[in-house]
């Protein structure tokens, strides 16, 4: 098995500790995360973009 080294530099430029991460705040991750918190869960909602201008992926399949 042949180990390809990382050639992407990330700095840390902080660290912080939290019960519970969801990554992508999305329609599933922010529900989810106001549920966690409404619950006294400490969560800490991670997402990349800097705005809602883009398509979704979640999907929510219900049976009739």
């Amino acid at each position: 098995m042949q180990t390809i080294p990382d050639t992407t530099s990330h700095n840390i430029q902080s660290t912080q500790q939290t019960t519970c991460c969801i990554v992508g705040d999305g329609p599933a991750g922010a529900v989810l995360s106001l549920l966690l918190a409404r619950q006294g869960i400490q969560v800490m909602l991670l997402e990349s973009h800097h705005d809602f201008d883009r398509d979704f992926r979640a999907i929510l399949f219900t049976h009739l």
